[in-house]
């Protein structure tokens, strides 16, 4: 897994390092650079990859701009910096992108100023070895030092790793996580199939298209059984099924596929019980689309899902999530969630080292900062519920308390 990631000089970012879980929840009031965490290792995502450019961008979900936006331009510090600077730490494996940006249209937009991979010596070791490198002067691949007319500036060191065949295959497992990463964010049109996705990607799109052929497909590979927890979640509903829709139910406004998602409601009269894509709840497809995304077999291992809490009342987006840390260890997946419902946050055990929560505010400069919400090392439950009243997370947001929320007047 990705455990630590470091970002300086990103968007509102001027210099954060976080600890990744299993399961990852950012939240905070709008504008405080949530998005800006996933979008920092998106673009890490497409260094690793090979190289960046709109296109890899594009297809890791990251919102397009001007090169310019991505480089901090927040006040004091100094000058604006000429490059932003990422960092993953992964179990076996750290990968460094310092990242210059373009302000001329004519040039790439971005190139590499500097670059490293490194391994760790032993799983217990906290030392790492330098296997590949680059700077001004050139680069270097396990010690040796290669004329930097044989690198491009655009394209990463870690494509010449691949191609000479020098990154072992338990390293490039690693890299292929960090490569593979995309950042989701359905919409009601597309799930429905209302609207086509312009953000294709195998087997779902990142805002939702594709999900009849992914739930199929989850179907034919034998998941049937696990989209029981859909009927945990929302109990009205009997079964799910791919169908081709009848003359009596399909919308004939909406072109559509000759397949459909069909919802059973068991409570509606038998002849007519089922709901397809285009009518049924909007909940109810997020919630496919979620599981969907955690059984489908061509699914990232790594992913983010922004607003996980788009058109779910606050019980159901509690229930969602222990769901998707259920699953996520069961098919050893990682998560990344940002949420402004603070309900997300019940479903989260801050003693749990698999779930790493976070508060995300704009400070006193305005710039972005991370706090991790984790009682401290010799702390017991029993003295988190006597330190907090026995109150919720929930509570403890909205009552200001965590941070990331204007506090009420009372406060």
């Amino acid at each position: 897994m990705l455990r630590k990631l470091t970002i300086s000089g990103f968007k509102s970012i001027r210099a954060q390092t976080l600890d990744l879980g299993r399961i990852t929840v950012l939240i905070g009031q709008n504008g405080a650079g949530k998005s800006n965490v996933l979008e920092a290792i998106g673009m890490l995502s497409a260094a690793s990859a090979g190289n960046v450019t709109y296109e890899s961008l594009n297809s890791k979900g990251l919102r397009l701009s001007t090169p310019s936006v991505y480089k901090s331009a927040l006040k004091g510090g100094g000058h604006r910096p000429k490059y932003f600077d990422l960092s993953a730490e992964l179990d076996n494996l750290k990968y460094h992108a310092n990242l210059f940006t373009s302000t001329n249209n004519e040039s790439p937009q971005w190139t590499f100023h500097s670059e490293s991979i490194k391994t760790r010596h032993s799983n217990t070791s906290q030392r790492w070895s330098k296997i590949a490198g680059r700077s001004g002067n050139g680069f270097t691949i396990n010690g040796q030092s290669i004329n930097k007319a044989n690198l491009r500036k655009t394209d990463s060191v870690v494509q010449a790793l691949e191609l000479l065949g020098a990154l072992p295959p338990e390293l490039q497992n690693s890299i292929d996580l960090l490569k593979n990463f995309a950042i989701y964010a359905p919409t009601t049109n597309v799930l429905r199939g209302i609207d086509t996705d312009n953000r294709i990607k195998s087997p779902l799109g990142l805002t939702g298209g594709g999900l009849v052929q992914a739930v199929s497909d989850a179907f034919n590979a034998g998941h049937a059984k696990d989209f029981k927890r859909f009927f945990q979640i929302l109990s009205w509903y009997r079964a799910i099924s791919v169908a081709r829709p009848t003359a009596e139910l399909k919308n004939p406004l909406f072109g559509g596929g000759d397949r459909v998602l069909a919802f059973t409601d068991q409570f509606m009269i038998q002849d007519f019980n089922k709901l397809y894509s285009y009518d049924v709840s909007e909940g109810a497809l997020y919630v496919v689309f979620a599981l969907t995304l955690l059984l489908h077999v061509n699914a990232p291992r790594f992913f983010a899902i922004d607003n996980i809490d788009t058109a779910l009342n606050p019980g159901l987006i509690r229930n969602l999530i222990k769901h998707i840390a259920e699953l996520a260890e069961e098919r050893d997946k990682q998560i990344i969630l940002t949420t402004h419902n603070p309900a997300a946050l019940d479903a989260l055990d801050v003693f749990d080292e698999k779930y790493a929560l976070y508060i995300v505010d704009r400070g006193t400069t305005g710039a972005t900062e991370l706090t991790r919400i984790k009682p401290p090392e010799s702390m017991t439950r029993q003295q988190w519920e006597d330190e907090t009243g026995g109150a919720r997370l929930s509570e403890l947001w909205l009552e200001g308390y965590l941070g990331g929320i204007t506090p009420p007047s009372t406060f």
